[in-house]
């Protein structure tokens, strides 16, 4: 029961660290009320540090399930941080990545040895798979995009926390690919990390289509693409989620 109390309280902490001495919330807000020209890898980066991570650490005060996909939602954004890095040849990203990793092991430290099984689905959710690996083409090639431009110093230069706007703006995609990745691949505690990759797209793509002439935005097609996506994930994650339920209703039935 400590121990459970210990890993709650800390991820609780760091969530609140994340949202607003890691900027997460101000990013994913400031955009629409401030014009400085790069509202898009604002809320690029505030998916991460105000929607992946965050959640990734509220959940660690869930059942030991939800408590476990958690433990990985973070674990993947420290990769991401770490893949971006080593693309965009960005130094302060692997001391993000760092720093995201060592509060994700230390929660799991704090947890009893059974609470950090984990499972993958015995078949993987197919609509949801199909549409993480659709979004990995384009996903993935936005974020080398990204990752180069910090490597020839394309303009305009910004910051967060130190990472610089484009390779922070890269790590923020692969991200939400990873998570979204992830919902498809678990068997249990699929909804938070299939909600969070859909919120996350969702929030990037409706700013590229407010602010096109952002720094980081994509034309309209794919914009509305990304929207799009972000719907027909959502409503796959809480499809799967309706057939989850139904399920233990049946096996918990009576006989």
């Amino acid at each position: 029961m400590g121990s459970r109390v210990a890993v709650s309280v800390l991820s609780s902490a760091l969530a609140v660290v994340s949202l607003t001495v890691g900027f997460g919330a101000v990013d994913l807000v400031s955009p629409w009320v401030l014009h400085e020209g790069t509202q898009v890898t604002d809320v690029g980066f505030g998916t991460l540090t105000g929607l992946v991570i965050p959640v990734g650490l509220l959940m660690q005060t869930r059942s030991s399930a939800i408590r476990t996909t958690g433990a990985l939602q973070l674990g993947l954004a420290a990769l991401a941080f770490l893949v971006a890095g080593l693309v965009a040849d960005e130094r302060p990203l692997f001391l993000a990545a760092a720093v995201v990793a060592v509060a994700a092991g230390a929660i799991l430290a704090l947890q009893r040895p059974q609470a950090r099984r984990h499972r993958v689905a015995r078949r993987p959710r197919f609509a949801m798979l199909v549409l993480a690996l659709a979004a990995c083409g384009p996903g993935s090639q936005y974020a080398l995009h990204m990752a180069f431009n910090q490597r020839d110093g394309v303009l305009p230069a910004d910051a967060h926390l130190g990472l610089q706007q484009w390779a922070a703006l890269s790590a923020a995609s692969l991200a939400a690919l990873f998570t979204a990745l992830l919902a498809s691949l678990r068997r249990e505690a699929f909804l938070a990390p299939g909600l969070t990759a859909a919120a996350a797209v969702l929030a990037w793509g409706t700013t590229c289509l407010a602010y096109p002439e952002s720094a980081g935005a994509i034309g309209s097609t794919w914009g509305w693409l990304a929207v799009s996506w972000a719907a027909a994930f959502a409503l796959a994650t809480l499809d799967q989620g309706r057939v989850v339920r139904l399920q233990r209703l049946c096996e918990n039935a009576p006989r």
